[in-house]
């Protein structure tokens, strides 16, 4: 195992999930099969640019862009989106005609949301959670952006 490799489960790992702490970081990475000492995991978490924030560990540049992408998918929901729909561990979003794509591609960069992938058609989009219970914060998350 390189330290490029661990270094980009670190990142895939604070991508996908909320870490608070360096120990549950440690237990997440020996999950996928990289067993690494608090002082290492806080050295790549140094080099790595991230930080700690109340939420957890964020990346510096993921923190930037995360604010800006918020106010696209705040004005898009806005303007584009008709309806919310929850079926099983997919929210179904309707929007206007021809609008899925723009609506899909601000939904792919908003990566708190906790969505795993989208399929856009043209009025209607599946965003994929993991599992119900994941789609079901998916849906709260997204019609409290749909509703400001």
């Amino acid at each position: 195992m390189t330290k490029t490799f661990r270094q980009a489960q670190i990142q895939k790992i604070l991508r996908s999930r909320s870490i608070t702490t360096q120990q549950n970081l440690a237990r997440h990475l020996k999950s996928v099969g990289v067993r690494a000492s608090q002082g290492t995991i806080s050295r790549d978490l140094r080099e790595l640019g991230v930080v700690k924030t109340r939420e957890g560990y964020r990346e510096r540049d993921v923190l930037q862009h995360s604010e800006a992408n918020r106010d696209t998918l705040r004005r898009v929901l806005g303007k584009l989106v008709r309806d919310l729909q929850l079926a099983s561990n997919l929210v179904v979003v309707k929007t206007l005609p021809g609008s899925a794509g723009t609506v899909a591609e601000a939904l792919d960069f908003e990566t708190d949301l906790g969505i795993v992938g989208t399929i856009a058609g043209d009025n209607t989009i599946f965003a994929a959670a993991s599992s119900p219970q994941h789609a079901k914060r998916v849906m709260r998350k997204l019609a409290a952006f749909w509703q400001v």
